[in-house]
């Protein structure tokens, strides 16, 4: 939101419903078409307050209005998701494609990966979604996912933003034409061992939770942060037992702790930008208090 001049309301109206956040939008701009690209929310409200100026009290009582710093409002739904738009853009119904044992090509749909604690993934679409809004895609060029799996990231990356220039790397070549299908450039190979021309604006992605990666996780993201631009960000996603040996050499700006469905995750957002960073910390040190 903040590329369009949106602005947190700390004291927030119906401060007192916990998950909801508020914010002021500048008159004119049309932000719905960012909604259906939204992580873990899918109803949103607009809250009216110039209309309410002109009833009387006993008008006001049959509306029964909230209230903020002493003015009434009252919450209408602005924008609900399309639901079969999500369904479609889901894990379960978007195409994807392998190769099998023959080297032949599958297409497939409702791919899930493989299954195992280090292998390959479909991240859920909602964690998808706040992964790549996390990395600001309407104001950057271009975003590498070193882990890709199954394209979840990349998926919701093109969904956001499909002028973006993505590049897409997995060590395991079964996954190759499927990533070919969202990514600008598919790179087969070992994170560690990346080669790109040009740098990036945001590196995103969700790293093996094996334990037994943290080393080689910290040797990719090493060796990958050296070609973020100097304003360049990383998002990640780890699991909550691997964040405090997470070393990404970046300036850390917020992580927080999710339980997603019974495994405890870290999401974290890193920057290359040290005066981001100092000008971060008041910000994020009043959203932790609401969220």
């Amino acid at each position: 939101m903040a590329p369009l001049g949106a602005i947190f309301i700390t004291n927030t109206p119906i401060g007192d419903i916990q998950g909801l956040i508020a914010f002021f939008v500048p008159k004119g701009v049309d932000i719905c078409p960012l909604f259906d690209n939204v992580g873990y929310s899918y109803k949103f409200y607009k809250l009216i307050f110039e209309d309410m100026q002109a009833y009387k009290p006993a008008d006001l009582k049959s509306i029964n209005p909230y209230y903020w710093k002493g003015r009434p409002f009252v919450p209408t739904c602005y924008h609900i998701t399309d639901e079969e738009a999500f369904e479609a853009q889901s894990v379960a119904n978007r195409p994807f494609a392998v190769y099998q044992q023959d080297m032949t090509i599958k297409y497939i749909k409702g791919y899930r990966g493989d299954g195992s604690e280090a292998g390959r993934r479909a991240l859920p679409q909602e964690d998808a979604r706040l992964m790549a809004n996390l990395a600001s895609p309407l104001s950057i060029t271009s975003l590498l996912d070193p882990f890709a799996g199954g394209g979840g990231i990349i998926h919701a990356a093109k969904c956001a933003n499909r002028t973006l220039h993505l590049i897409s790397a997995d060590i395991d070549p079964t996954v190759e034409p499927g990533l070919k299908m969202y990514a600008t450039v598919h790179h087969t190979c070992d994170a560690r061992d990346l080669k790109l021309d040009t740098p990036v604006d945001a590196i995103v992605t969700e790293v093996p939770f094996s334990m037994a990666y943290v080393d080689i996780v910290n040797d990719a993201l090493g060796h990958l942060t050296q070609f973020l631009t100097n304003q360049g960000r990383l998002v990640l996603m780890c699991h909550q037992d691997q964040f405090p040996r997470i070393n990404t050499g970046l300036y850390p700006i917020y992580h927080r702790e999710i339980n997603r469905k019974g495994t405890p995750i870290t999401i974290s957002y890193w920057t290359k930008d040290k005066s981001f960073h100092e000008a971060s910390r008041e910000y994020i040190a009043t959203l932790k208090e609401f969220i």
